[in-house]
Order: C-alpha cells, then structure tokens, then sequence
C-alpha cells in the first residue's frame, strides 16, 4: 500500500513481510527461524528530495525443525511481550475499577 502525501511531497509505503532465516544444523537437526516483519517506510516523493524514515517491527513467530529428512515440523513461538503487556493493562484498568468502586461507595 503506497500513500501519497502531497502537501509535504512524502511517500508512506507499509511493510508486510515474513522473513525465513538461515538453516542452522545442530546433532543432525536443521532449525530455521520464521519472523514477521511489519511497519512503514516515509521518504520523499521524487529522486530530487533526501531524508525518509523507517518503523519497523520484527516479531518471531515460529521455528521449523527438520529431523535429518525424517520428519519436519513446525514450532510456534508466543510473543512474551506482548503477554507482559496485556497483564500490565488489564491489572491497571481492575486497580482504576476497583479505586472507582471505592469511591462511589464512600460518597453514600
């Protein structure tokens, strides 16, 4: 997707991609890391301009396991981050509830 941002003469492209890594051989075992790239790159709109910036994220989502061509698989990873984040948030929104409770009750 290329947006078009004239009034400044920048160019916003966003960035989907699924990366796979090199194999890494270990006791017979072949392991290959599988990442997902997302994010937005801003640059100018024409060759005369400079300057651009890039967002980017890489989240790993899986590893594929190959057993000496016996056996393949596929390995999923969870995103600890993004747990830890979501537990922050719902602690914080029960911690408000709980204050606004309080509240309502010693106002009666």
């Amino acid at each position: 997707m290329v947006l078009e941002v004239p009034d400044q003469g920048l160019r916003r492209t966003k960035i989907a991609r699924q990366l796979i890594g090199e194999p890494i051989t270990i006791d017979g075992r072949t392991i290959q890391p599988v990442a997902r790239v997302m994010g937005w790159h801003v640059g100018p709109s024409n060759r005369m301009s400079s300057g651009g910036g890039w967002w980017l994220r890489l989240t790993p989502i899986e590893v594929i396991v190959d057993e000496g061509g016996a056996k393949t698989y596929q390995v999923p990873l969870k995103d600890g981050t993004r747990a830890a984040l979501l537990g922050i948030f719902f602690a914080a929104f029960l911690v408000a509830a709980g204050c606004w409770f309080l509240i309502i009750l010693l106002r009666k």
